[in-house]
């Protein structure tokens, strides 16, 4: 994953996993009770997971499509040549 994408996964994982602190132990952060700092860092890489793994579904999905794409498009240019076609 290049550098662009680890930021923005970084930037998503810090801002849910936070979001979902809050939640979660919101009241034992208001009231002073001992947290779980086992469930806190768990909270911030299930997100860092889900935005890696949907950023890297995304990218293979763009690029298969696209390498789909032009061998369509490179058969119909055989094709077309075959036939005398060839517009060049």
């Amino acid at each position: 994953m290049n550098i662009f994408l680890q930021k923005h996964v970084l930037i998503i994982a810090l801002v849910v996993g936070t979001l979902l602190n809050l939640i979660n132990q919101g009241d034992a952060i208001l009231s002073g009770d001992k947290l779980s700092y086992m469930k806190i860092s768990l909270t911030y890489c299930v997100p860092y997971v889900v935005a890696s793994m949907s950023s890297w579904l995304t990218l293979r999905s763009v690029r298969l499509r696209s390498e789909r794409l032009m061998r369509e498009e490179l058969s119909v240019t055989n094709s077309n040549k075959q036939r005398g076609w060839d517009a060049g």
